[in-house]
């Protein structure tokens, strides 16, 4: 069996890759927008602490918890 090649990364998304490799061994949480290719990266304990999330962010995190926010 042949080892698989690497899937090459597209232009558009290198930056963002890197972006996010570097949050997630920072031990953050990231979402990412394919469409504005915008990501928000926040603290693993703000995912469950939806209060400290609004305290942090100023905006509401009452659905952050699900991966999605309103």
């Amino acid at each position: 069996m042949k080892n698989p090649q690497p899937k090459k990364i597209s232009e558009k998304y290198k930056d963002v890759v890197s972006k996010i490799a570097d949050s997630l061994l920072a031990g953050l949480v990231c979402y990412f927008n394919p469409y504005t290719l915008e990501v928000e990266d926040i603290p693993e304990f703000m995912v469950h602490d939806t209060d400290e999330y609004e305290l942090m962010k100023g905006e509401p995190g009452n659905s952050i918890e699900n991966g999605f926010e309103d």
